[in-house]
């Protein structure tokens, strides 16, 4: 009996969108309190800010990113499973198939607008010193927001590995090489998806489909 019954290789790709937004300070005004000693700077003082949207129909109007038009989340996922059959019903012709196994994992995500990731795409333009009214001349400029979308967009094939142990059924017809299956596996990643932010990536994934079976 083989210790392995089969390799599956898989993988899936989504993207989506959401409003991501840059603030930043456009005028701070004394608010006439009186300085305490625990007083801060906010606490003296009224602060406006603008908004610098993080939109790629703005910037790239036709670049084609999968239908996506304001700020980009994409995550490919791809796995390597070794499966063995734990049950193969009916006798001989094995029609109906549940099986187990364990493999490798690999993710590649887009990071998600923060703070951090903002000072790494623009940090260098704000080295400096300059004045509250000069902050929306510094942010109006489409370059700016060109090197924060591209901090997002070129970071898209940064590995972070993981495992994974997978429980699954199949269905196939002898003599034909397709397969209908579905299978739960529950993913395990050695690194975070993005330094900066929680965005998960450990937990279940259910997949279903046809696969090439021999």
């Amino acid at each position: 009996m083989p210790v392995i019954d089969a390799i599956e290789i898989s993988g899936n790709f989504g993207v989506w969108q959401y409003n991501g937004s840059v603030l930043y300070p456009s005028s701070i005004t004394p608010n006439g309190q009186v300085p305490g000693p625990n007083s801060s700077f906010k606490d003296l003082v009224n602060i406006n800010y603008d908004t610098l949207p993080i939109s790629l129909k703005q910037l790239y109007p036709n670049r084609f990113f999968w239908g996506v038009t304001e700020t980009p989340y994409a995550k490919l996922h791809l796995d390597a499973t070794v499966r063995k059959y734990l049950l193969q019903v009916p006798p001989v012709i094995n029609m109906f198939k549940i099986y187990g196994g364990a493999g490798l994992s690999v993710d590649f995500a887009t990071p998600m607008l923060s703070s951090q990731l903002i000072q790494d795409a623009i940090g260098s333009a704000l080295n400096g010193t300059y004045s509250i009214d000069q902050f929306p001349q510094i942010f109006n400029n489409p370059n700016i927001e060109r090197k924060i979308i591209d901090q997002i967009l070129n970071n898209l094939m940064t590995p972070h590995f993981g495992c994974n142990i997978a429980l699954g059924a199949m269905f196939k017809i002898p003599l034909v090489p397709i397969g209908i299956y579905i299978d739960g596996k529950y993913i395990i990643l050695f690194s975070k998806l993005d330094k900066y932010v929680d965005v998960g990536g450990t937990g279940l994934l259910l997949n279903f489909g046809a696969a090439l079976a021999f």
